[in-house]
């Protein structure tokens, strides 16, 4: 039978913790810890700009023109048929273009003027405010 010998070392404290005198020869020191902190921080806060940026991106355009009708002219022309006079009063028809909205038609019509008043007027004289891409949009006199 053979036997067997545990050496046992002192104990030593550091701060409330009382550690082997090996372990704590070999623990990191505060220096460590500092940088470690500091790295977490770093990590967390690119996780959240990462996650806050993918959020807007799926949450689409925020207000504004969109960046397609931006120095575009759009295509204008005048009322054709007797029946657009009869439905109310229609100055003349404008082409729906990629990107178009009734906030960026109406800016683009009367410039600094009520443009919600306008909108107000394109969507009661479009029957809504759903815009299709080639759409003839009608618009008020």
């Amino acid at each position: 039978m053979s036997t067997m010998t545990i050496e046992l070392q002192p104990l030593r404290r550091d701060a409330s913790v009382w550690v082997p005198a090996q372990v704590a020869s070999q623990r990191p020191g505060h220096e460590v810890f500092v940088r470690r902190r500091a790295v977490a921080v770093l990590m967390l806060f690119c996780l959240f700009a990462i996650a806050g940026l993918t959020i807007r991106s799926w949450s689409g355009p925020v207000g504004g023109n969109p960046a397609s009708v931006s120095g575009r002219d759009p295509a204008i022309s005048e009322p054709s048929a007797a029946g657009d006079q009869a439905a109310g009063a229609v100055g003349a028809t404008i082409v729906v273009q990629p990107g178009d909205s009734l906030w960026s038609i109406a800016q683009e019509i009367i410039g600094n003027g009520d443009i919600a008043r306008y909108v107000d007027r394109l969507t009661d004289l479009n029957g809504g405010d759903a815009l299709v891409v080639g759409q003839a949009l009608l618009l008020p006199a």
